[in-house]
């Protein structure tokens, strides 16, 4: 059986033109080892199985009888994995030249690194920062405070240079390796977390088994920020944000950590559903608009409820 070096994996949903964008630009940009592709496809409706099946006859094509989430679609995909070195890629990428030589030779002469992520851009060449540090109750009230007064980008952090290579707490997965030996330690994503979180979470049992995880700016993939992944209603990734979330903190932090986000998620809800209530008086905003955020403030009610 022939030795494979780099498995990369892919899931899809949908995403028909995406993947071929993100599959052509692998084998334009093939790294000079042994490599396989993976996709698993969470049953599309847009002809992706048929694309691929057509057009890119060597990648290794599953697909599932229907979507289960990116985490367990993923999972499934380096289940499958051959490869000494097992990336996890998003549909919606397009690797640059060189890319998976340079993950593949910082991990070679690291072994103590035990995930690696490119450095991620927008389609016309700008900064799509990743790379930060684990999140507190504090950082994420912070950041939810700028986002909704539209005060830079949350995922820019000042105290970051991203033009070095940098130990780095937590990067998104859209693009990123890992050694097998350290999946094999580490385990595979967790499917409770279906999608947000999924990054955080295997970043911090990685570091938290020794390992390090880096950020690698001479490695360059471009990305269609949001490409694939909100084409459902805004209220379903609210929710798994909450949820995940919450999940999160009560699988490795402590109970006082716990205690406080749950402090500062109720002045949350609170003040929400205050304006709700004047929005509804003053017939600020259409029923529609008020509905979803009623049932998005009833569902973080039901989950601090819980015990």
């Amino acid at each position: 059986m022939e030795e494979i070096d780099l498995s990369i994996c892919i899931t899809s949903y949908n995403a028909r033109g995406f993947l071929k964008n993100c599959l052509t630009s692998i084998y334009e940009n093939p790294p000079s080892c042994k490599f396989e592709v993976i996709v698993t496809d969470g049953n599309s409706k847009d002809g992706t199985y048929e694309m691929v099946s057509s057009d890119f006859k060597k990648v290794i094509l599953k697909k599932l009888k229907e979507n289960p989430g990116f985490a367990a679609s993923i999972n499934e995909a380096i289940k499958m994995a051959k490869g000494k070195y097992i990336m996890s890629l998003n549909a919606d990428t397009i690797i640059e030249p060189d890319a998976l030589d340079n993950m593949i030779n910082f991990l070679s002469h690291n072994p103590q690194a035990g995930m690696v992520s490119a450095k991620i851009l927008n389609l016309d060449g700008s900064l799509q920062p990743t790379g930060r540090k684990f999140p507190t109750p504090i950082s994420i009230y912070i950041d939810k405070f700028r986002q909704k007064f539209q005060l830079g980008n949350i995922f820019y952090k000042s105290y970051r240079n991203y033009n070095k290579v940098e130990e780095v707490d937590e990067v998104g997965i859209m693009g990123v390796m890992l050694p097998r030996n350290v999946i094999e330690k580490v385990g595979l994503i967790d499917e409770k977390l279906k999608f947000m979180y999924t990054d955080i979470d295997w970043c911090f049992r990685i570091k938290k088994e020794g390992f390090k995880v880096y950020y690698l700016p001479d490695t360059l993939i471009k990305h269609y920020y949001g490409g694939h992944t909100y084409k459902v209603p805004l209220l379903k990734p609210a929710i798994n944000g909450y949820n995940s979330q919450l999940y999160f903190f009560k699988k490795h932090y402590s109970f006082y950590k716990i205690l406080l986000l749950k402090f500062i998620m109720w002045i949350e809800l609170s003040f929400h559903l205050l304006q709700i209530l004047f929005f509804w008086i003053f017939n600020v905003k259409s029923k529609k608009e008020l509905q979803e955020k009623y049932e998005l403030r009833k569902f973080i009610l039901n989950l601090l409820l819980k015990k």
